[in-house]
């Protein structure tokens, strides 16, 4: 039973992700996340210039036989094929995916900081190269 409140419990708390986001410095950066199921999310990042919206990412949250996962396919990239990462752990307001095979990032993570403004990491798994993104939430 305890494994299975492990695997439940991420989920009630990434659905935080839910809405409408928007970086608080830097470019003009937008994540929208909607909840498809009890064990899915599926979101997009994105930029406006003047009437012209850019599909950067396409991301999903899953719960895969057992294990959350958090897919990306980025919209710069030739191949069709998308990115895994496994969640490594979980405390509180925080989520930890990783996949040490692919050049950058190797992980990422969300950090709440409130209901309405969370952080986004990526990084290396030896942080030479990291970027953070302060998200506030617009709905």
């Amino acid at each position: 039973m305890i494994a299975c409140s492990y695997i439940d419990k991420p989920i009630a708390s990434l659905q935080q992700l839910e809405g409408l986001w928007v970086v608080r410095h830097g470019p003009l950066l937008f994540e929208e996340w909607k909840s498809v199921s009890d064990s899915a999310l599926l979101g997009r990042s994105f930029s406006v210039n003047n009437a012209d919206t850019f599909l950067i990412e396409s991301m999903r949250l899953e719960n895969d036989q057992g294990k959350w996962r958090f897919y990306s396919r980025e919209t710069d990239r030739m191949t069709a094929t998308e990115t895994v990462y496994e969640l490594q752990h979980s405390d509180g307001g925080k989520w930890v995916f990783e996949n040490p095979k692919v050049s950058y990032p190797q992980r990422l993570t969300f950090i709440f900081e409130s209901d309405s403004v969370f952080l986004a990491v990526r990084e290396t798994l030896r942080q030479t190269k990291r970027k953070e993104f302060e998200f506030s939430r617009i709905k």
